[in-house]
């Protein structure tokens, strides 16, 4: 009995000397700032960020204002804030002041939220939008037909502790291999962000759905690719060894088309920095912020906003195509016919 009496006289001693929960005021970044520091900060502006809390704040409310939970304002900011910078959450969290397993909680609701966005902000072009986005197209080389670009990007993740070797890319690092449409105006109108690198660009497409959608359409429009894709007659991609005028014109215009979604995706990773470091997540949560990031990319174009030229991001260079590795898909239709069609008819 002694024992036990002196045991609940330590305890007690113990939880006297424990020290009160403090909680820091938190900084409100809308009164903080002025509309400059907001965008270098957050890379949208005041009113963008309002609309953004508008649409997923109901997602984001507290159930309860206990423990000083933070409202739905301080979570979207705080995971725009982690989209720009790719810094360590503990770094996010202390610039708003929350702590880093808060922010952890913050960055999954906020990019839950903002994900079923995805079908309305990145979607495929209606009929009656095609005709302009032709013209806009025709208007930088001379290329007919064309709606979209499609090109393959890697974003650096963390290994995952299973299947990690899935993951490691051809420069050792391990990565997400994503798939991205754009349009003359820099805008996504597909992402597909799901694949560890080791899937090659050409299995992707075929498991996309874009290449139903295309046949569909009988070839009438066109995408643009690298050499790493297959010819098809809806997808067309550059002589490996051009050996005619013609074929050169064809090549250089080609060149001039396509490279806008080279420099479409260099914008949309100097937007969102996390993009360019390394996303320390599971490889599902990865995809998840990089589709998030394709939505919040496509807000700013949709707003005219400028694009975020801080520092430039350095590219890492892509390995030369060799012919061999590519893989053929099997065409309904021959797609190098249908491209020394274009050949002739447009590049004479």
């Amino acid at each position: 009995m002694a024992a036990f009496l002196l045991l609940r006289e330590q305890l007690v001693g113990v939880r006297a000397i424990c020290r009160e929960r403090v909680f820091r005021d938190r900084l409100h970044p809308l009164d903080e700032y002025d509309d400059v520091e907001l965008y270098q900060r957050y890379r949208f502006d005041r009113q963008t960020i309002l609309e953004v809390i508008d649409v997923v704040g109901d997602e984001l409310d507290p159930i309860t204002l206990r423990n000083h939970a933070l409202p739905r304002e301080l979570k979207v900011l705080a995971a725009l804030r982690f989209y720009a910078t790719g810094s360590f959450q503990l770094n996010v969290g202390d610039t708003v002041h929350v702590s880093q397993p808060n922010m952890s909680r913050v960055v999954t609701q906020v990019t839950a939220a903002l994900l079923p966005l995805l079908p309305r902000v990145v979607q495929f072009p209606r009929n009656q939008d095609i005709p302009n986005m032709v013209d806009e197209f025709h208007e930088i080389a001379n290329f007919p037909g064309v709606i979209g670009l499609v090109d393959g990007t890697h974003v650096w993740i963390l290994g995952p502790t299973q299947h990690e070797w899935r993951y490691v890319n051809r420069k050792n690092y391990t990565s997400i291999n994503n798939q991205v449409v754009m349009d003359a105006r820099y805008r996504f109108i597909n992402v597909v962000a799901r694949w560890p690198e080791s899937t090659h660009d050409s299995v992707i497409l075929r498991e996309s759905g874009l290449a139903t959608i295309f046949e569909e359409r009988n070839g009438e429009e066109l995408l643009l690719g690298d050499s790493g894709y297959p010819v098809r007659p809806w997808l067309m991609t550059p002589f490996l060894n051009p050996n005619t005028p013609q074929q050169r014109r064809y090549n250089r215009a080609h060149k001039r088309t396509r490279c806008l979604v080279e420099r479409g995706i260099g914008q949309w990773k100097r937007r969102f920095h996390c993009l360019h470091g390394m996303l320390r997540h599971t490889p599902q949560k990865c995809c998840e912020i990089i589709a998030v990031c394709a939505i919040l990319h496509n807000l700013a174009k949709d707003r005219a906003l400028p694009d975020f030229d801080e520092e430039p991001i350095e590219h890492r260079p892509q390995p030369l195509v060799d012919p061999a590795n590519v893989i053929v898909l099997p065409d309904r239709i021959n797609g190098a016919g249908r491209r020394d069609q274009i050949v002739n008819t447009h590049f004479r």
